[in-house]
């Protein structure tokens, strides 16, 4: 963390209280009330996913993370005959098992039919309740 704040890496501290991490080298304290944290983290999540949604990393979203397990009005995993989560994918228009190696383009956003059940990306969900 040094190195990269002598390369010009600026590190921004939101928090209430004044800790250590806030005294560092290049650093910007933004103090917000106690109990506002829930809200300035939903607000930015949003701002991530409505405003500035072309620039987040959508190779690792898609890979390396389970945004884009299909979800069931349950609020649980859609699982396959393996019990596995699955996923849709956006290539082949069907859902598949999340580690299934044919999964080209997993989608990340949209509603699909498994069975008869209309189901959704996890991301999907998340930016759903967010929306405000």
């Amino acid at each position: 963390m040094p190195d990269a704040l002598d390369r010009g890496l600026k590190h921004i501290v939101v928090d209430p209280r004044c800790f250590v991490e806030a005294g560092m080298k290049n650093t910007e304290w933004l103090p917000i009330k106690p109990g506002a944290d829930l809200p300035f983290c939903l607000g930015f999540l949003h701002t991530m996913m409505y405003d500035n949604a072309k620039d987040l990393d959508w190779e690792a979203i898609k890979y390396r993370t389970n945004a884009v397990y299909l979800i069931g009005s349950d609020g649980l995993y859609v699982r396959g005959a393996s019990g596995k989560p699955q996923v849709w994918d956006l290539a082949d228009g069907k859902a598949k098992e999340f580690d299934d190696a044919t999964v080209s383009d997993p989608a990340v956003e949209g509603s699909f039919k498994v069975g008869t059940a209309t189901v959704k990306p996890g991301y999907a969900v998340v930016k759903d309740d967010i929306k405000g």
